[in-house]
């Protein structure tokens, strides 16, 4: 064949058929074709074959047949990417496909080049005289550098070490190059049309993130304790997690820095270093000197806010609150460990805890509210709670909370609670009063066989309604003080009067905006809680009115075991 069949043939022209047949029979001694392996059926395949696949017609397929036809037999083409019995592949596994291909287009050229080089007159001539050849493949991440080597033809010089160097020059490689490997290689029967990497860069190391170890969980779980008697110890929920000052409350590990790498051609890599951990840094805590812990800068209990933890006081109160401690009103924890008189309030910023009784008094807390004694409260008592409310019993009192509430017996009680109410544990009876709830009322039984009025009206946030109204009345009454300050000759009291009714007014707004949003809020979640607003009691008395989102129904038979809840638009016992 001439060089302008032959290589015609090469460039994508039609091949004589018996050109054909040969290269296909040549094609399949060369490939080697890899026995499938065993995988289990729900093993996943981590990594894609990294070999290049040549078509039967490619130009290196027909240099390595002209070798074979010089020489006798010679080893099969290879041409992976991957290392036998490496830990960590040279190619990344997301970009294997693309060095394939880029290692396929410079062999496409390369080759071509070559088998003109080795045929210059086309098939029907003899071979020219070339040396071995060197081709260098370097990946885009510069990380590797490969070598494949075109064995000599006629008279060619055979692979010698400084083929390697001058191609290696060539190509700016210097960093990580193999010299074992490079000198032992030209004395190796495979050293032709076998790809093998020669060279490794640095591969950058970016450095880790730091973190904080948190001693003390966000949220303390509240365990009950239920004695013989089916009543819940009160003095053991554990509320409060007591600490020392400069005790440990985070372990803090810093960021490590990034170590930088090298690409094969001597160019470095940068690297990333680690972020620093957002540091839960609240009230009265602080980082120690060598800023691997956060501490405790005075006793008190640990909290966490949300975004910090922070130590609150605890401002402990050894016997009663009556006239030798008067009202108090602190900004952290407060701990009574007797009884809480008539007469006198209570209020904290944080939790509020109650040994003894509580009298017909106020008491209002930030956080949960703990009255281990219970409440006697002669129809005045108001207790506050922002989230959760435990007590022993409840007589005769008012009771907002936004969170839950739990008792062994509620009697002619105001409950206005924006989550579940329990009463299912010691006598475990809601008697008389009014119940509202925004969770389900689950107790052991409601009413009492003398059938007195009980009412439970599920559906809504009860307490937060209440907020909202007694708003509306505080802003509705600097209204018509607003008015009549205005009437007033000007002076500097009317002034310093308005002035302090303008920032109440604006307070207040501010509070029924938020209100609103909240309401907002409720609206999208109705369908969902819908289905929570259940009565579920062991025994339901004649006299008790149940209502459910608007829906009334008089209880004018004895029910046990039963569950009351909305269906089809009425109330059913189910």
């Amino acid at each position: 064949m001439k060089r302008g069949g032959f290589l015609s043939w090469l460039r994508g022209k039609e091949p004589p058929q018996d050109s054909v047949k040969a290269q296909s029979a040549e094609a399949e001694n060369v490939q080697e074709n890899p026995r499938p392996e065993t995988v289990p059926a729900h093993v996943e395949p981590v990594r894609p074959p990294a070999k290049l696949r040549l078509p039967s017609g490619h130009a290196l397929m027909r240099l390595w047949t002209l070798r074979s036809e010089a020489v006798g037999s010679i080893p099969a083409i290879r041409l992976s990417l991957d290392l036998p019995d490496a830990e960590e592949p040279a190619i990344q596994t997301r970009d294997l496909d693309r060095e394939l291909l880029r290692l396929k287009q410079q062999l496409d050229t390369g080759a071509l080049e070559r088998l003109e080089m080795v045929l210059p007159g086309g098939e029907e001539e003899h071979m020219a005289d070339a040396d071995a050849s060197v081709l260098v493949f370097v990946p885009q991440d510069q990380l590797s550098a490969w070598v494949m080597v075109y064995p000599p033809s006629g008279n060619g010089r055979e692979l010698n070490r400084e083929m390697f160097s001058a191609a290696l020059r060539a190509e700016n490689i210097s960093e990580g190059v193999d010299e074992a490997l490079l000198n032992d290689l030209p004395n190796q029967r495979d050293c032709y049309f076998n790809l093998r990497m020669v060279a490794r860069g640095i591969k950058p190391v970016d450095g880790k993130d730091g973190y904080v170890e948190e001693l003390f969980p966000r949220k303390t779980e509240r365990e009950y304790t239920i004695n013989d008697h089916n009543q819940v110890d009160y003095t053991a929920l554990n509320l409060v997690r007591n600490v020392d000052k400069g005790d440990v409350i985070c372990r803090i590990t810093p960021p490590t820095e990034g170590h930088p790498g090298k690409t094969v051609r001597g160019e470095p890599i940068p690297a990333k270093s680690g972020k620093k951990a957002d540091i839960p840094k609240g009230r009265n805590t602080a980082l120690s000197e060598d800023g691997l812990s956060l501490i405790a800068t005075m006793s008190g209990h640990v909290q966490f806010t949300g975004r910090y933890f922070e130590i609150r006081t605890v401002l402990e109160i050894s016997g009663d609150v009556d006239f030798s401690t008067g009202n108090l009103n602190h900004l952290g924890d407060i701990h009574i460990h007797g009884d809480v008189r008539s007469g006198f309030t209570v209020r904290a910023m944080g939790n509020v805890t109650v040994d003894g009784v509580v009298e017909d008094t106020s008491v209002e807390a930030s956080g949960d509210l703990i009255v281990r004694g219970g409440v006697q409260g002669n129809g005045k008592a108001v207790l506050r709670s922002h989230q959760n409310i435990y007590a022993q019993y409840l007589e005769s009192c008012s009771v907002y909370a936004k969170g839950e509430l739990h008792s062994d017996c509620v009697i002619s009680c105001d409950v206005y609670c924006d989550g579940l109410v329990e009463v299912t544990t010691g006598r475990g009876s809601i008697i008389g009063g009014h119940i509202l709830a925004g969770g389900p009322v689950r107790a052991g039984s409601v009413g009492a066989r003398s059938e007195i009025r009980t009412e439970i009206t599920l559906g809504g946030h009860p307490c937060e309604d209440v907020e909202r109204d007694e708003v509306l009345r505080e802003l509705q009454s600097m209204e018509r003080d607003w008015e009549n300050t205005e009437r007033q000759p000007d002076s500097p009291a009317k002034q310093k009067r308005m002035a302090d009714l303008r920032l109440k007014t604006a307070i207040s707004r501010m509070k029924l905006e938020k209100f609103k949003k909240s309401l907002e809020q409720d609206d999208e979640a109705n369908e969902a809680e819908d289905a929570d607003m259940r009565l579920i009691a062991g025994t339901v008395y004649p006299g008790t009115i149940l209502s459910i989102h608007g829906q009334n129904l008089l209880v004018r038979d004895e029910v046990r075991s039963c569950i009351a809840t909305l269906r089809d638009g009425e109330i059913k016992f189910i």
